[in-house]
């Protein structure tokens, strides 16, 4: 049987744990979303950017 693989978040330098639970969550719920086809058009088209944000060391701004 096909599996996905495991979603892995890298934690960055100097990154606080809240901060890096709350990115990777967010991480996970939207790759998961991908997944099930939960995204279409320009859904799709924002969430993919938004987990590009959230692949990007400086991401901490997001949130403030």
């Amino acid at each position: 049987m096909d599996r996905w693989p495991a979603i892995r978040c890298e934690r960055f330098d100097g990154e606080t744990a809240e901060h890096y639970s709350r990115r990777s969550t967010e991480i996970r719920q939207i790759i998961q979303g991908f997944r099930k086809l939960r995204y279409d058009g320009e859904l799709a088209e924002r969430m993919e950017r938004r987990l590009m944000l959230l692949q990007e060391p400086d991401v901490e701004e997001l949130w403030s």
